[in-house]
């Protein structure tokens, strides 16, 4: 997810996009698919933490600990794959957006765990829906 997440990022920044909102950005909604995905990882019992935290046992460490790899992970894609200018992708905008959406309607419906669905849906729609409106402006 960190291309897709980047890619988002990007898309959702429009012309305002630079490499250090880009990275910030890319972190936030590599973190923010993080809230689905470890949630669900505990839940099936993939990984657990002794001391446990307030959101389905996962401590806020967890979560600063994502946006901190994910600045290490969006400037090495900055450096290695630098993005068009002003053009996200398109497919990888789709596949952030696609797994927003479905991450969303699965915790709420499949897992039957709608704060996971609303947490995990405040975290990635809104990036998702901007990328994506600013990507069919184009």
């Amino acid at each position: 997810m960190s291309l897709p997440s980047r890619e988002a990022a990007h898309a959702a920044l429009g012309e305002h996009s630079t490499p250090g909102r880009r990275i910030a950005l890319g972190s936030a909604a590599m973190t923010a698919w993080d809230l689905f995905l470890d949630p669900q990882m505990v839940g099936e019992g993939y990984w657990s933490w002794v001391r446990g935290g307030r959101y389905r046992s996962i401590p806020l460490s967890n979560f600063v600990g994502w946006f901190i790899t994910g600045l290490g992970v969006m400037a090495l894609l900055e450096a290695l794959l630098p993005p068009k200018e002003y053009d996200a992708d398109g497919p990888l905008v789709g596949t952030y957006a696609y797994m927003s959406v479905m991450e969303t309607l699965g915790f709420a419906k499949y897992f039957r765990d709608p704060l996971v669905a609303v947490i995990g849906g405040l975290g990635m729609l809104p990036i998702a829906g901007v990328a994506v409106m600013r990507k069919l402006q184009k």
